[in-house]
Parts: structure tokens; sequence; C-alpha cells
């Protein structure tokens, strides 16, 4: 997967957040993720992270497929954006 069209795109005067263009020539990208499928998945949560060499690992939970999702604990703000949090 090549994430160069990765962007980050920050709605200032919204609660909201949107990365984009990450799945740019992905194989198998997870029916989850879409903004169409949100209703089927409900609340959702990307954690992202990444190693010494810059690779980056993401998980994607959903509120259909894991109970943790529902009592998901408040996150630091990250300083980019409002709907961003650190741990």
């Amino acid at each position: 997967m090549n994430s160069d069209g990765a962007r980050l795109i920050d709605y200032f005067q919204y609660p909201e957040a949107r990365l984009s263009g990450f799945l740019q020539g992905c194989n198998w990208a997870p029916r989850a993720i879409r903004r169409d499928e949100q209703a089927i998945y409900g609340q959702r949560i990307l954690v992202m992270g990444s190693n010494a060499t810059g690779e980056v690992t993401a998980l994607l939970l959903t509120q259909k497929d894991d109970p943790v999702v529902t009592g998901f604990p408040e996150l630091a703000p990250s300083g980019v954006s409002d709907v961003l949090g650190v741990v």
C-alpha cells in the first residue's frame, strides 16, 4: 500500500476530522471503514501508531464487533483537532 496520497483534513468548524487517501492502492479494505457503511457498524475507532522506522500500523474497532468501543475512555486532546486524541 502506498500512503503518498494520505491527508488529514481538520474541519475546525465541526467536531470532525477525516483521514483520506490512506487506502489508495490497498488490495483489501475493511467495509467498516467506509462512511456509507457506518450505519451498519456504529461508532468506529481508528487506532494508529508508528514504529522507529516510520511504518504505520492501524486497527479499526467498531461498535458492532467490539464492546470496547461503547465504553472507550476519553483521550487527552491531540492539539491538532478536537476529534483526535492521544494516549
